[in-house]
């Protein structure tokens, strides 16, 4: 490849051939996002949910730290920083990490990352409404709409009538994506942050929160947890709070942001994937066929993405 090809490569520009390196990179990112359902419900086996919750802020927080000293990024001043971080604490992590964890806990691994997957169409709703460089788009409308149908046919088969525990445990899954897109939405607004030392931030902001909340309602020292459970922990932390997002940044500094938006259209194929054949999870027909419909909606939003470049 020569270098000027090279160079449009890293820059994005030339977003129609990506290398097998790239491709691995966002397999690998999807992948870890899938799993981290399996490695919630894993955490949860004996681990009340709030504390799981706070564990994977206090695993994946040091982590994402050390690599942004690999990269030679650096945290921003407490003053300049404060309001963003504590913010997008409550919004990307306190939030979403605590409603998974109650939600993960009642429902299949494979069916959380169904309705997880619904998080481009919640962009699509909330990021113009909170940032400043993007509007609302007929098109991107439309995706959200298909997507938006796709998520009540996910949810119907676990649905019995009644504010049952099923529906609850599904509608805090769809109140984390909805939460996250909020927080997404908030995070444009503020672009002079290096992305890592913003994961960093949203980390150590919302475990506090969440280790507040932990040792009030858990009383964590009277837990003693198994070996599943902290594998569990350690996975989620590690790999979905710290290397997942890691990954994703890195990528998008790589090839581009709107390559790097198939990376949500494969996690919730991961996540089943992950759920029907390795868990052995039995997921109804209708739910899959949801799928179909989140997926295309994806598709609808991102093909618009692209056109508008």
């Amino acid at each position: 490849m020569t270098e000027r090809a090279q160079s449009g490569l890293l820059s994005g520009e030339s977003v129609a051939r990506l290398s097998l390196l790239h491709w691995a990179m966002v397999l690998g990112a999807a992948s870890l996002f899938g799993v981290s359902f399996l490695f919630v419900k894993m955490s949860l086996t004996d681990i009340p949910p709030m504390s799981v919750a706070a564990l994977r802020c206090v695993v994946a927080a040091p982590v994402a730290w050390a690599v942004l000293k690999i990269v030679g990024g650096s945290m921003p001043t407490f003053k300049d920083s404060w309001r963003l971080f504590s913010v997008l604490g409550i919004l990307t992590a306190a939030l979403p990490f605590a409603a998974i964890a109650y939600g993960q806990g009642n429902i299949e691994t494979a069916l959380g990352g169904m309705l997880f997957g619904a998080l481009p169409v919640f962009n699509v709703l909330l990021v113009p409404l909170i940032a400043k460089d993007e509007a609302f788009h007929p098109i991107r409308l439309l995706g959200a709409m298909i997507g938006f149908v796709g998520l009540l046919l996910v949810m119907a088969p676990k649905y019995s009538g009644g504010m049952d525990t099923n529906l609850i445990s599904m509608l805090l899954i769809v109140f984390a994506a909805i939460s996250y897109a909020a927080g997404i939405g908030y995070a444009r607004r503020n672009k002079a942050i290096h992305p890592i030392a913003m994961i960093v931030g949203q980390l150590v902001w919302g475990g506090a929160v969440l280790l507040a909340f932990a040792i009030y309602l858990d009383a964590p020292w009277q837990v003693m947890p198994s070996t599943r459970s902290w594998i569990g922990v350690a996975g989620i932390g590690v790999l979905g709070t710290a290397a997942a997002p890691t990954l994703m940044f890195l990528l998008i500094r790589m090839i581009g942001g709107t390559r790097v938006a198939i990376i949500p259209l494969l996690m919730p194929i991961f996540a089943t994937m992950i759920g029907v054949f390795f868990v052995g999870e039995q997921i109804q027909l209708l739910s899959f066929a949801g799928l179909g419909f989140i997926l295309a909606g994806a598709i609808v939003i991102a093909r618009s993405q692209q056109r508008n470049i």
